[in-house]
């Protein structure tokens, strides 16, 4: 449930662009402060990943600073070919989380 029900409080959001093509791109991924480093974060990029993927779409990238880097790469994600800002998600990579989370 992504809104706390005692607080009406959004507490995790994830956003992804895509067509019906071939590509997509994850700008946002967040969760409050203090729910943070519990797997919440990549279980939404698993859910969007696996959505993607039912759909044929294989060329995932996420957009993200220097600091989400090992986040991302946590959740299956690898360099683009340029080194640039954009992480490419890596099919072949097993996510770090349990089926359950």
């Amino acid at each position: 449930m992504p809104v706390s029900p005692s607080r009406d409080q959004l507490v995790r959001f994830g956003r992804v662009l895509f067509e019906y093509g071939l590509t997509a791109s994850i700008y946002d991924v967040m969760v409050i402060p203090s729910l943070q480093r519990m797997g919440i974060g990549q279980m939404i990029v698993k859910k969007i990943v696996r959505m993607l993927t039912n759909r044929d779409i294989y060329d995932i990238a996420a957009l993200c600073s220097g600091n989400e880097r090992l986040f991302f790469e946590a959740c299956g994600f690898g360099d683009d070919i340029l080194g640039s800002t954009t992480m490419m998600y890596r099919r072949t990579a097993p996510l770090t989380i349990q089926e359950g989370e």
